[in-house]
């Protein structure tokens, strides 16, 4: 049995999946939060275009459409996120909150030996050819689906002071909504648990977070479960209503044999009017099992 430090992975796995399941019922039932009272309420949307070699062939493009709500409390939050998904192939899973590059993994033992142990062939996009395009919309031929369901929480645990650092406890929980046939998704739960830290200065924001994930296996792969590691440097301008963000964030081996997931981000965030914020994210990977490149651009509308 594989182990993270001194305990046994099974084990640490379900003392995540009962932390991340307890803090979501003390940010709904604890008198702090006073069940959705004195906080507000906002709704975002998002558009995401990922597009990336992986350990693949070719390159394979996916488009993510988000739709979510979140509550925000004095010492707590609660989020939903829900994507629809638009894709040509069926050769990268969202699953953990991460793009992994799992070829087809529904298919049968044979084709898996050919699409996901055996060099990873596909992945080039039907609309490229010689002359680059046939005269069709990389938009042609997309399949569409609901993905899975998301829900996010934070709890405060310190708030920052002269010389203290902000630090919070953070939960998931992924619902396995989206079709596992068409590779939308893997039909298990996620779990996860995190800390995130952060402190300013001036008008720098310097942030990091550390987690453990439960990566819900399919019957045909079997993930490890990673523990996560970010850290952030944040500039902000015009007295906060606008700032830049630079995060790298990695994982320890999620696909036995291949890169754990690595990327860094640029993101820009602008506070159009008190509860009116607009983003826009650039995200480039660094290892083979994490896209070449992502863009996203986002809006957050409070109530």
């Amino acid at each position: 049995m594989k182990k993270i430090g001194l305990f046994p992975m099974q084990l640490t796995g379900r003392i995540i999946v009962i932390m991340s399941m307890l803090l979501f019922v003390i940010m709904l039932f604890s008198p702090a939060g006073k069940v959705f009272a004195g906080g507000q309420w906002f709704v975002n949307t998002s558009a995401q275009v990922t597009e990336g070699n992986y350990i693949f062939d070719g390159s394979t493009t996916a488009y993510y459409f988000y739709g979510g709500l979140r509550y925000q409390a004095d010492r707590w939050s609660i989020s939903a996120s829900l994507p629809l998904i638009a894709q040509r192939d069926d050769l990268v899973t969202y699953t953990g909150g991460i793009f992994l590059p799992t070829g087809g993994m529904h298919h049968t033992d044979n084709d898996m030996t050919d699409r996901f142990g055996g060099g990873m062939m596909g992945g080039q996009s039907d609309w490229e050819g010689e002359d680059g395009m046939h005269g069709m919309s990389p938009f042609s031929n997309l399949n569409y689906g609901l993905g899975d369901l998301y829900l996010y929480s934070e709890l405060l645990l310190l708030r920052e002071q002269a010389s203290l650092p902000f630090l919070s406890l953070n939960a998931q929980v992924k619902i396995p909504t989206a079709s596992r046939s068409k590779n939308y998704g893997t039909g298990a739960y996620d779990y996860g648990l995190g800390l995130t830290v952060r402190k300013s200065m001036n008008s720098f924001l310097l942030f990091a977070n550390v987690g453990f994930l439960v990566i819900g296996d399919p019957a045909d792969v079997t993930f490890n479960d990673p523990i996560t590691f970010g850290l952030g440097l944040g500039k902000f301008f015009n007295q906060g209503r606008s700032s830049f963000m630079l995060y790298y964030q990695s994982y320890s081996e999620i696909l036995p044999g291949y890169q754990p997931p690595s990327q860094i981000s640029l993101g820009y965030y602008f506070r159009i009017f008190r509860t009116l914020t607009i983003s826009m994210v650039a995200l480039a990977g660094m290892s083979d099992t994490s896209p070449n490149v992502s863009f996203l651009s986002g809006l957050q509308v409070g109530l």
